[in-house]
């Protein structure tokens, strides 16, 4: 999985949180073989993506910097 934290979000706050969030998105790929991707975004700066899309620079992709279509 694609995983961006905040400067701000801890680690002893977002490891055991990822960890268990990992488990719940594997969980829902598996019940559900429609499920393309899974998307997370929390208020503490934590983003997920699962799976990794080829996204080479992860470490470096910030949601709140994409371009936005109207």
């Amino acid at each position: 999985m694609c995983t961006r934290y905040s400067e701000d979000a801890t680690e002893d706050y977002f490891m055991p949180f990822t960890e268990r969030l990992l488990t719940v998105m594997k969980g829902n790929r598996y019940n559900n073989k429609e499920i393309k991707w899974q998307y997370f975004g929390s208020n503490q700066g934590i983003f997920v993506i699962y799976p990794q899309h080829k996204v080479e620079d992860c470490d470096e992709y910030d949601p709140r910097h994409r371009l936005v279509a109207y």
